[in-house]
């Protein structure tokens, strides 16, 4: 891998205490850019090959000669800005930025067209499909996929903890119609049914989020096996200290274990630095 003196990234993934086998895929690749998680389901049906779709797609979209996807993108970004106001001109970043969302939604359409292909051959995998998130880095920017209930989060130094991307779940679309709080919800049952998966149907609905990258920004990718195990504010907490990035994937990961690990649990973390 590469080194980038203003990147430092690291993923981790664990079984658990109550599967009896890995789902989850995750990923860090700092030469090919792209940060991501998968979170198979279907059990029997094979989730854990699932996710390993994803995972081939988005190195075989990212391995792909970036001219060949991205033309003129460092150019590009230099056109965004209006020399005489010093502002970014907004169509122009759309243009820049239009080609890297592209390349993101191309991970998950290939995934799809993978995981259809399979089911048509092997009928009885029939169900199987995977949550992802993945991110990759422009400069001054990021753009990140999001399909599923795994989730993405930023930490930006001297900020909260935030949220980027919304669960497709019956759940949060209960919680996104009603008036009632959230902790009136968290136990529901509806909070595993999802609405959207990758390779669950011929036709794949992506949500692509992007926005601006600031020094010291922390990312975290991660499944539900970590959320639903660790809060949002304990989350931060770890996010915040003053350590390795690998130390912090490794302290979450623990307390999701520690809180029971009845998933498997899974985390990419990306770090901005701030030299």
């Amino acid at each position: 891998m590469t080194p980038n003196p203003f990147l430092d990234a690291c993923s981790k993934t664990d079984i658990g205490l109550k599967r009896s086998r890995n789902e989850d895929v995750c990923a860090a690749n700092i030469e090919d850019n792209f940060f991501l998680i998968a979170d198979g389901m279907g059990g029997a049906a094979k989730g854990d090959l699932a996710s390993r779709y994803f995972l081939s797609a988005t190195e075989n979209v990212f391995s792909a000669k970036p001219e060949t996807l991205q033309p003129n993108l460092e150019e590009r970004f230099y056109a965004c800005f209006d020399k005489k106001e010093g502002q970014i001109k907004e169509e122009e970043l759309e243009k820049y930025l239009n080609p890297v969302k592209d390349r993101v939604y191309n991970c998950f359409e290939e995934a799809n067209s993978s995981i259809q292909k399979h089911i048509k051959k092997i009928p009885s995998h029939r169900g199987m499909g995977c949550t992802a998130e993945l991110l990759t880095l422009t400069r001054q920017y990021f753009v990140i996929g999001h399909v599923g209930d795994s989730r993405s989060y930023v930490l930006t130094p001297k900020k909260p903890l935030r949220q980027l991307t919304r669960d497709h779940s019956l759940l949060q679309a209960q919680m996104d119609s009603a008036v009632n709080s959230q902790k009136q919800f968290k136990n529901r049952p509806l909070k595993n049914v999802l609405t959207r998966a990758v390779g669950v149907a011929p036709h794949l609905e992506v949500d692509i989020i992007s926005g601006q990258i600031h020094a010291g920004d922390i990312f975290l990718l991660c499944s539900d096996g970590l959320y639903n195990m660790v809060s949002d504010e304990e989350i931060e907490a770890v996010l915040v200290f003053d350590g390795p990035l690998s130390l912090k994937a490794d302290i979450l990961v623990n307390m999701a274990l520690d809180a029971g690990g009845i998933d498997n649990v899974s985390v990419t973390l990306v770090e901005i630095s701030t030299q």
